[in-house]
């Protein structure tokens, strides 16, 4: 599934997001177009997916138990909060191409 998101925020709350049955990174593809400034992930969220938003600040709040997300997720910014797990999917690289690399990396 492809989502291309022109509003200008999208939330996430608790519940399961191509989680469940060993859902793949690849089936799940979220696009926010240039509109698209904020998406919050609440609560217990799991989700299993592609996140290309690059005009979107990405927040992550709660987490719970288990790994909350699992894919790739490229944003303008990312502010986690509480326990979250983020797992990048590694098989996803056998669809990449090379040209991005990371330029700053703030620990707090």
């Amino acid at each position: 599934m492809k989502l291309y998101v022109y509003a200008a925020g999208a939330t996430f709350g608790a519940g399961s997001y191509n989680y469940l049955n060993g859902g793949k990174a690849t089936n799940l593809r979220y696009f926010g177009m240039p509109s698209n400034k904020n998406i919050s992930f609440n609560g217990n969220t799991s989700f299993v997916g592609v996140l290309y938003a690059p005009d979107a600040h990405f927040t992550a709040n709660g987490g719970g138990s288990g790994v909350n997300f699992c894919g790739s997720a490229l944003t303008k910014s990312v502010e986690m909060q509480g326990s979250y797990a983020f797992h990048f999917d590694e098989a996803l690289l056998k669809e990449a191409e090379e040209g991005y690399v990371i330029s700053r990396w703030d620990e707090i």
